[in-house]
């Protein structure tokens, strides 16, 4: 049954169909691997993965534990953000799935996102991240709402 059709909602072009420890599945075809996360924002996907640009070698665990500090919390530079800074209009809501465990982000990685760009965000693990992302996507639109999902495989510390 297609929930998007009998609703009459137009289905979006990025949503979520499957979240794998090293990935993703879009139901637009598209699929992520090789530790890639990916940003959905304006009904668009973006891989989205700021731990490959430290090592010209494959995407690791290691890699991506240098944005988590001692306390657990995920900061990462502004840089990272730059399509957002392009974007316009920005989504009113970011939800950011950080991964298996959830992990909060630090302060100036929340403030830089909320106070800078103006994005509230939300942060939970990858899965519930996607169902969030999916649900709230049909009901508010692409225009809306946002995501940055880091795959599943990254547990953090």
């Amino acid at each position: 049954m297609d929930i998007y059709a009998s609703a009459g909602v137009e289905e979006p072009a990025t949503s979520i169909d499957a979240c794998t420890p090293d990935g993703f599945h879009l139901n637009n075809g598209v699929v992520t691997g090789g530790g890639r996360g990916v940003m959905l924002v304006g009904g668009e996907g973006f891989v989205w993965s700021p731990w490959n640009l430290a090592s010209s070698t494959s995407p690791t665990q290691q890699n991506f534990s240098q944005f988590i500090d001692a306390r657990g919390l995920i900061s990462f530079p502004s840089s990272s953000f730059g399509l957002l800074t392009l974007l316009y209009p920005k989504p009113d809501l970011l939800i950011f799935g950080t991964g298996r465990r959830l992990h909060m982000l630090s302060k100036e990685t929340r403030h830089y996102l909320s106070e800078e760009l103006g994005i509230s965000v939300d942060v939970m693990d990858t899965a519930n991240a996607a169902a969030a992302y999916n649900l709230l996507v049909m009901e508010r639109g692409v225009e809306r709402v946002g995501a940055i999902l880091i795959p599943e495989g990254f547990k953090g510390r």
